[in-house]
């Protein structure tokens, strides 16, 4: 199908908050999220009419993606520019701190039992309730619960972190 099949706003309408999360998980910055999303959507949007995709919400994602990926890259290069220039940047929490960060997550994620993985994916990424996530997992309520509480603690341990649990 031809993007021109379809009209930039039904396809805009049916995948917006999805871009929004992505580039929100990419970023860890949700006012850049929102800038990130409009410069993508507005690129595609000006030749929309041009293009031939089989799959505009693919299209549009990867646009999404490529313009965080650019953002960050000169949000690098800026700090380190600043850093070599006043040599300073102590004290200072970045957007490349927290694609550190994000790393780190990703890596301790990967450490954890799928069935953990999958809740925390679930709970903390989809947004979905406890039952929801009980449904979707087939398992009950208390399962999604334990699930949870052992992910949690596991993850503050692998990332350094103290546990809410502790006093």
């Amino acid at each position: 199908m031809a993007a021109s099949n379809r009209s930039f706003e039904d396809v805009w309408r049916s995948c917006r908050d999805h871009l929004w999360r992505i580039a929100w998980l990419i970023c860890n910055d949700a006012d850049l999220a929102d800038d990130i999303v409009a410069a993508a959507v507005a690129r595609s949007w000006r030749r929309w009419d041009q293009l031939t995709i089989d799959d505009p919400e693919a299209y549009l994602r990867r646009a999404v993606v490529n313009e965080a990926t650019d953002r960050l890259r000169g949000r690098g290069r800026d700090r380190r520019w600043a850093i070599r220039r006043t040599g300073d940047g102590r004290g200072q929490y970045t957007v490349i701190d927290a694609a550190v960060d994000r790393t780190d997550l990703a890596g301790a994620l990967e450490k954890l039992p799928v069935g953990q993985r999958a809740v925390i994916v679930l709970r903390y990424w989809a947004d979905l309730t406890e039952q929801a996530t009980a449904e979707a997992l087939d398992v009950s309520v208390g399962t999604v619960k334990s699930r949870t509480s052992r992910a949690l603690a596991t993850l503050a341990v692998d990332l350094g972190r103290p546990s809410h649990d502790t006093a």
